[in-house]
């Protein structure tokens, strides 16, 4: 495949630390699918500037958030069909006040399992609800909470209100689970999706995953993890899992009920009573031009 200049295509979390001789980037996050058939990544830089202006460029883009350079791939792998999916929205949320008026952008990773179905609705819908539940939580509570606090219940919400939908909605807009066009019906039991979103703020990157999908921002070089894989080996997944009946099999790899071989997940009918959809939250300050290296 051919790479799009000024997007730069990362094939591992090494590829998404790369730092060019005789140039700056300010960070590099890099989500990605944790599936074992097929993959997708997503990564995001600041833009690269000669060394000698650093300061004064990350400075002002700092300060007004543009849009980063970013680059996705996404690799079929064994998989029958392509089940992950890659988002990106440039000033997401366009609300005068939040963040004050600086714009937000939007990126994630879907890995879906068991087909596409969820992992494109979440492609096509979860920026919008986030942008809609970000407004509302302003209009109603606005300075009175955090902004970070504000944020995080925007996501929460936003998650529960995503597995609603893709629960009740199908990808081709017919109400109801699935339609007879678009799905089959015994393959739906299984199908679901982990996510993985960043926001970035002109001062923070803001980290949502549910599922084994991973965030990783590198600094100077390092890579510092900003999500949590929800793996069924995790001693307090594991307590959670048992205790709501279902089982741990190890078959190539930990997997729930001898079957899923993550803890969490939006929908999936079958797991539904095992399954949670809570996700984990995380957020890192943006660097400033005295941090670069």
């Amino acid at each position: 495949m051919e790479q799009p200049a000024g997007q730069p295509i990362l094939k591992s979390e090494s590829d998404a630390c790369e730092v060019h001789r005789g140039q700056v980037v300010e960070t590099r996050l890099s989500l990605r699918t944790g599936g074992s058939a097929g993959s997708s990544w997503s990564a995001i830089s600041s833009s690269e500037t000669p060394f000698r202006k650093r300061h004064l460029v990350l400075e002002e883009a700092l300060g007004e958030n543009p849009m980063p350079i970013f680059g996705s791939i996404s690799i079929q792998g064994l998989a029958d069909r392509m089940e992950d999916t890659v988002a990106v929205q440039e000033n997401f949320c366009d609300q005068p006040d939040i963040a004050g008026g600086k714009p937000l952008h939007f990126f994630a990773v879907y890995d879906g399992h068991g087909g596409s179905h969820v992992s494109t609705l979440c492609k096509n819908l979860m920026h919008q609800i986030i942008a809609e539940e970000l407004k509302h939580m302003w209009s109603t509570r606005g300075s009175k909470d955090d902004w970070a606090d504000l944020v995080r219940a925007a996501i929460e919400k936003s998650f529960l209100r995503m597995d609603y939908v893709a629960l009740n909605l199908c990808i081709c807009g017919k109400k109801g689970s699935y339609c007879r066009y678009c799905c089959k019906p015994k393959e739906y039991a299984m199908v679901g999706s982990t996510a993985a979103v960043a926001i970035l703020t002109p001062n923070r990157i803001i980290v949502a995953n549910c599922g084994d999908s991973r965030a990783v921002l590198c600094r100077a070089r390092k890579p510092i993890a900003l999500s949590v894989d929800h793996k069924p080996d995790r001693p307090e997944e594991l307590v959670r899992i048992k205790k709501a009946g279902g089982h741990i099999v190890y078959r190539d790899g930990f997997r729930v009920n001898g079957i899923l071989d993550m803890s969490r997940s939006l929908v999936i009918y079958s797991f539904e009573s095992i399954l949670t959809l809570e996700n984990h939250y995380g957020r890192e300050k943006r660097f400033s031009s005295k941090e670069m290296p």
